[in-house]
């Protein structure tokens, strides 16, 4: 018996959810980047405090 799915996907429904998951894609490296740059600070904080 082959799958028959119940829904299908509408070309623009496609091209929103591809535009979403893009988009969280850009915010999470920018909070990885951002988090980055805050441990370097810290560690250059913690070398000068020595």
């Amino acid at each position: 018996m082959a799958y028959e799915p119940q829904f299908s996907i509408s070309l623009r429904l496609l091209s929103l959810v591809e535009s979403v998951a893009a988009l969280r894609e850009r915010i999470q490296s920018a909070t990885v980047e951002l988090m980055d740059q805050g441990q370097a600070g810290r560690y250059r904080t913690r070398i000068i405090g020595k």
